[in-house]
């Protein structure tokens, strides 16, 4: 026995005794983390929604109320980065219909909701004396947030002396003529501090001579009076006690919660305009607000969020200075900072507005790789004769269309290419779903869509939270009602621009979007099959009946998103018959025009990896079909899943060709070898027509701890 085995529950000298004992601890550790969150309520299906809610533009877009309106099927909502610099306002009706707006900088947004636990992240800059006055007003609105609001011990403090070295290098920089615009919050002279490893972090705070040198090497890296460090020893004296109280390892608490399948929210601040790095230099803020802000701002594999979820104001907004192409500094631009009510959450500077910047956009889209689409603030775009939409730009000596380039000098020198599309003169607000959008908008909503190849997932129009619309099928419609069984009334939806497929008519005469056909069943299919156009005529008829019988059970398909070969087969076939279809594709094959553009929920994703991992999660079982380029190895892979404990679902053969029996011998060999167990077997079956293959996909046996199947279930 060694020291550290002293109780004698293990011997020193056995590793596996020992790595038993350590993954014990591990997860003893992750139970306790997890002990203080409220009970997780059950879920009807599929995987826990895990989202991040940024900005396309500046960062006034909406993010703050989208947030709120996620926050219900969330347990966790995270701040991610930024600090009060940072405004999130949120407008709601309560309990007896009143208008409420709560405007927060930095206790995360839906903190309104109860059972909601609010976490304040690593990555964001806290002034101590800005959450305690925004936690005093939720607690006085009776939301009691202060025992639901967990702050990293890791995050570092902005003190008053950043904000006196901010004011004073705004200051002399308005005197030279190249003022950047700050907030005045701090922010940059905090983050100065924060990579000098001079900064001041929360759990610092439990010993107030480490504090006291901290803060006197900060002083005199700011060329600031000794005496700031001194006066602000005892401003963090003050708010020291609600520090510790709040201070948690909200990297382990957060990466127990995501493994542990419990719905997490990040919430950004800010837009990629202002990235540190990628924004237009040196108007920027000193913190990154691109998606990768979420890992090193949380610790959280960015690999762990499915839905990257984009708020885009329908017109183009902007406060502080830079280059703004769509700028319209008449009376346009009066127009709709009025009726947007137009001035900024943290300093109330009126904001530069225009047309709509769909190059900027498209930029956007491609830096953060969003998964869907919010358009926000259409209400204010009511009853325009016309609205403009600036697709790309022109320089001296080069007519365009060209991309956005967050450069300044570049911004400078372009002036923007519009189009014009229809104004709606029925109002937004009258709506109150998308099939009853005027038909003007819905043709805003879907130029926008395809000029960004990423989907509209959702509108709002108009201020509070119940003015969202939510797109039937789309990403939206999954995370906040995940439940199949409730009929899906399908957006009226005509043809996608520069495609020759025509939605199918539906029985209420509406046109509907291909791929959002009756929910039935709820049903999810994966089908794995190949795109080449040149696959076996059998595999492809096989294809098209398989496709036909999903919409007649209304079976929603989940697959490649390809429009040709056996893919083309299976998802015409399906929309033909009113189908619901889900493609999901590499964003890399999307540009090379390999995907079908007019599906109604269409996932554009990073990587061929991240296309697999996302058929799995939105499936409930999968098909694999014959003629497959990957079929091979798609279904070693899914069997490796399955080991891993990544799915459970059960896996059907399709074709009586005698094309998988070679498989069906080796994976029978592998059984017997011990390679897959005995429950990894029992999930794959062989089925040689489509109907056989539909009543065989049902979900699977539930696993049990030592890797089979209940009740004897064999191959």
């Amino acid at each position: 026995m060694s020291e550290n085995a002293a109780d004698g529950r293990y011997p020193a000298t056995d590793p596996r005794a020992l790595l038993g004992a350590v993954r014990a601890r591990r997860a003893r550790i992750r139970a306790d983390l997890l002990a203080g969150l409220p009970a997780a309520p059950p879920r009807d299906r599929g995987p826990a929604p895990v989202t991040w809610v940024g900005d396309l533009q500046q960062g006034d877009g909406g993010k703050g109320a989208m947030v709120d309106r996620l926050a219900p099927h969330h347990d966790l909502v995270v701040r991610v980065q930024g600090g009060d610099n940072a405004g999130h306002t949120v407008a709601f009706r309560d309990g007896r219909g009143r208008a409420t707006v709560l405007k927060n900088h930095l206790v995360p947004s839906g903190m309104r909701h109860p059972g909601v636990v609010g976490v304040i992240g690593n990555g964001v800059l806290v002034n101590p004396a800005t959450l305690a006055g925004e936690l005093a007003g939720l607690d006085a609105r009776g939301l009691a947030a202060s025992g639901r609001v967990l702050l990293s011990d890791r995050a570092h403090l902005v003190l008053p002396l950043h904000l006196r070295a901010d004011a004073r290098q705004e200051d002399d920089d308005r005197a030279g003529g190249e003022v950047i615009g700050t907030t005045r919050r701090g922010i940059g002279p905090a983050n100065v501090c924060k990579y000098n490893r001079t900064g001041v972090r929360v759990r610092d705070t439990a010993d107030l001579d480490l504090v006291r040198h901290r803060l006197r090497l900060s002083a005199a890296l700011l060329g600031l009076p000794p005496a700031c460090a001194d006066d602000d020893l005892d401003w963090i004296r003050a708010h020291r006690p609600m520090l510790l109280a709040m201070a948690t390892d909200t990297t382990a608490l957060l990466g127990a919660a995501v493994e542990a399948g419990r719905p997490v929210l990040f919430e950004g601040a800010q837009g990629p305009l202002i990235d540190i790095d990628h924004g237009i230099y040196p108007y920027v803020t000193t913190s990154p607000t691109v998606f990768h802000s979420v890992p090193t701002g949380t610790g959280v594999d960015g690999a762990r969020v499915r839905h990257r979820v984009g708020v885009l104001k329908a017109y183009q907004t902007m406060v502080g200075n830079g280059g703004f192409v769509t700028e319209e500094a008449g009376e346009l631009g009066a127009l709709l900072r009025e009726r947007g009510a137009e001035s900024g959450t943290t300093t109330g500077r009126p904001r530069r507005c225009g047309w709509l910047d769909l190059a900027h956009a498209h930029w956007s889209a491609a830096l953060n790789r969003y998964t869907s689409v919010v358009l926000t603030k259409l209400d204010v775009l009511d009853g325009f004769e016309r609205i403009g939409v600036c697709v790309g730009y022109r320089r001296p000596g080069d007519d365009g269309p060209l991309p956005f380039r967050p450069e300044e000098d570049y911004l400078r020198s372009c002036t923007p290419i519009y189009t014009y599309l229809p104004g709606w003169r029925t109002p937004a607000a009258r709506a109150r779903e998308y099939a009853d959008l005027p038909a003007e908008l819905t043709a805003f909503i879907r130029y926008v869509s395809a000029h960004l190849e990423v989907p509209v997932s959702g509108i709002s129009r108009g201020p509070h939270a119940d003015d969202l619309i939510v797109v039937p099928g789309g990403e939206l419609a999954e995370i906040m009602a995940p439940s199949p069984d409730a009929p899906v009334r399908a957006p009226a939806l005509a043809q996608d621009p520069g495609h020759g497929r025509s939605a199918a008519p539906a029985a209420d005469g509406r046109e509907r979007r291909p791929g959002t056909g009756r929910a039935g069943t709820g049903l999810r299919v994966a089908v794995f099959c190949g795109a080449g156009a040149g696959t076996d005529p059998r595999h492809r008829r096989l294809a098209a009946e398989i496709g036909a019988e999903c919409a007649r059970r209304g079976a929603r398909i989940v697959y490649g998103a390809g429009g040709a070969g056996m893919m083309g087969a299976v998802s015409d076939a399906a929309l033909a018959a009113g189908g619901a279809v889900t493609g999901v594709i590499p964003r890399s094959l999307m540009e090379r025009e390999f995907g079908r553009r007019d599906l109604g929920d269409l996932r554009v994703v990073a990587s061929m990896h991240e296309r697999k991992a996302l058929m799995y999660d939105l499936a409930d079982a999968v098909l694999v079909l014959p003629g497959g380029y990957g079929t091979f190895d798609e279904l070693f892979e899914t069997l490796t899943w399955n080991q891993l404990g990544l799915h459970d679902k059960p896996v059907v053969l399709a074709g009586g060709s005698g094309y998988f029996d070679p498989l069906v011998k080796l994976l029978d060999h592998a059984r017997a070898a011990g390679f897959i167990t005995r429950a990894d077997r029992a999930l794959v079956r062989h089925a040689a027509s489509a109907g056989e293959a539909l009543d065989l996909l049902r979900p699977g046996p539930t696993r049990t701890a030592a890797g089979t199947a209940p009740n004897g279930a064999a191959g």
